[in-house]
């Protein structure tokens, strides 16, 4: 469902939701969200703990700013190495038996002086 409303903005800046909006999302209170082209308004929980969670969005459970930054100057830190390529994984095959050698021709009879 999408509403759209034209508001009166006072001139202490303040803006009254309509009555439906408000009853809609069950909120007091709201997140402004200036996106350089348009103006986003959203519902915050009640509880003022949740706000973080709000938010957080996609880096929420990841590495804090501090582990990262540690990360990042033992990095610098470290003298790079060169990376050796992967040798890709060949399957274990049983080795081909060698060709059997070649018989020697045989010598020439000698000859026997009678």
């Amino acid at each position: 469902m999408t509403a759209a409303a034209a508001l009166k903005v006072s001139g202490n800046g303040q803006v009254s939701l309509p009555a439906p909006v408000r009853r809609r999302w069950q909120t007091d209170r709201v997140l402004v969200l200036d996106m350089h082209d348009r103006v986003v308004v959203r519902p915050l929980p009640p509880d003022p703990s949740d706000d973080v969670a709000v938010l957080v969005g996609k880096y929420r459970g990841g590495p804090s700013s501090d582990v990262l930054r540690r990360r990042a100057h033992e990095e610098d830190a470290t003298p790079a190495t060169p990376a050796t390529p992967a040798t890709p994984a060949t399957p274990a095959t049983p080795e081909a038996p060698e060709a059997p050698e070649a018989p020697e021709a045989p010598e020439a009879p000698e000859a026997r002086v009678r």
